[in-house]
């Protein structure tokens, strides 16, 4: 009972959350590259508040990716806003910092970073994706 009460909490809020985040704003997407012969990479970059910034990248299914992002805002706010796969679905379930999953498909995924409240934060974000 307490687990379920814990996840309708964290539904309601990410649904007061996420219009904010989504607001009809601009998007920037950049392609999320690996350097041969590895399976991470870094990035750095700056969001606003009127904006998402999301990167796509090819996975296969059965890989397992991992997503962690360390934001720099005055309030603390840059956030994974969303994580998509090849059909749409959503793999976040949660806005936060970190995610880490087996992907469900072979295709390309798109990893959305956005503020809540900050008007703008700086960003680093590491993507690991194994086999």
């Amino acid at each position: 009972m307490r687990t379920s009460m814990k996840t309708l909490f964290s539904l309601i809020i990410l649904c007061l959350l996420l219009p904010t985040v989504n607001a009809q704003g601009r998007r920037t997407i950049k392609q999320l590259k690996f350097a041969p012969g590895t399976s991470s990479t870094i990035v750095k970059g700056t969001v606003t508040k009127d904006e998402q910034v999301i990167y796509e990248l090819e996975a296969k299914k059965g890989q397992r990716m991992r997503v962690k992002l360390i934001g720099k805002a005055k309030n603390n706010d840059v956030v994974l806003a969303e994580i998509q796969g090849p059909n749409g679905e959503s793999l976040l379930k949660d806005i936060g910092a970190s995610w880490n999953g087996k992907l469900p498909q072979t295709g390309n995924y798109a990893i959305a970073i956005g503020l809540i409240e900050s008007k703008s934060g700086s960003y680093s974000l590491e993507v690991i994706i194994t086999n």
